[in-house]
């Protein structure tokens, strides 16, 4: 797929009534264009990912969740995907994701836009509390839940 092609997919995508499935196409979009990054510029993609922000403004969060699968695959060895700056809402629960992924998600700056974030059934103590707390990416979250 070109650049032209990837834009009009995603103009497509985004005039489309707000969905869960509709954001998870454009998030899936994103990852074609990551596999196919050799073929494209960088700067096409961001531009793109900036276009979606905007447009995906007006969307319901609880439409904009995605999965650490989806956005996130080597987690938490590697840093997030750009298009991860899109969701809003990420449920983590009974994921055993620990301490060391708990300081992987505080410092993503990929995560900044993040509200709601559901972390029940993780254990991480008070070390992976304090590094949420501590995050200087996630001051958006207006919902957390943890045990």
């Amino acid at each position: 797929m070109t650049d032209n092609e990837h834009f009009a997919t995603l103009r497509t995508l985004l005039v489309e009534n707000p969905s869960k499935e509709g954001f998870l196409q454009i998030i899936e979009l994103f990852e074609k264009w990551d596999e196919e990054e050799t073929q494209h510029h960088e700067s096409s993609k961001e531009m793109a990912i900036a276009y979606a922000q905007e447009h995906l403004s007006s969307w319901p969060d609880t439409h904009r969740e995605a999965t650490l699968k989806q956005c996130w695959p080597n987690f938490p060895y590697s840093q997030p995907s750009a298009p991860f700056e899109l969701v809003h809402a990420l449920n983590l629960s009974f994921n055993q994701i620990g301490v060391e992924g708990v300081k992987a998600l505080a410092n993503a700056p990929h995560l900044a836009n993040l509200q709601t974030l559901e972390l029940e059934g993780n254990r991480f103590g008070d070390e992976g509390k304090s590094a949420i707390a501590n995050s200087p990416h996630l001051n958006k979250l207006t919902k957390i839940s943890v045990d």
